[in-house]
């Protein structure tokens, strides 16, 4: 199966006997020996550092993003049609590229036909950030401030 798919292992560090031991396989990945390893090497396992080498892509396609979708207000009764309507014997595929690709097709399909796409606000903070965290933040911010131009100590503690 390892070769079917057309892997490459890209690790060539051998250990006592001229053994692989790690499998590594991923493109644009450079393997070497770990100058400080963790814990210490042993004759059966040595320390690697596999480096994945990234291309800034400058030029992304604002389409290749995927939206976000209003779960809470989906047609979960009619999506759910959609996917019992779904042949998935495509599964059956060789090819794990075209496979992928013909499950993601109904998929993407179905999220544009039965779920609202959600209108987002933009934020300065994280998405896991609540009101209640955000407010504080201003609080703190604001009594800093405050310390900050006159020095008294009473304004530490709202913020402790």
């Amino acid at each position: 199966m390892y070769t079917s798919l057309n892997f490459n292992q890209v690790n060539t560090i051998t250990y006592n006997r001229n053994v692989l031991l790690d499998l590594i396989s991923c493109e644009n990945v450079l393997v070497s020996v770990a100058e400080q390893p963790i814990y210490e090497n042993s004759e059966y396992h040595t320390a690697l550092v596999a480096s994945v080498i990234v291309k800034k892509n400058c030029n992304a396609d604002p389409t290749l993003f995927i939206p976000d979708y209003g779960y809470r207000k989906a047609d979960y009764s009619s999506l759910n049609h959609f996917f019992k309507l779904v042949d998935l014997n495509f599964c059956e595929s060789d090819d794990i590229n075209s496979t992928i690709g013909r499950f993601y097709d109904p998929l993407f399909t179905a999220f544009v036909m039965f779920l609202p796409e959600k209108v987002s606000k933009v934020s300065n903070y994280p998405p896991w950030f609540n009101r209640e965290l955000i407010s504080k933040i201003f609080k703190k911010e604001k009594y800093h401030k405050k310390f900050k131009l006159s020095s008294a100590s009473f304004f530490c503690s709202p913020m402790t």
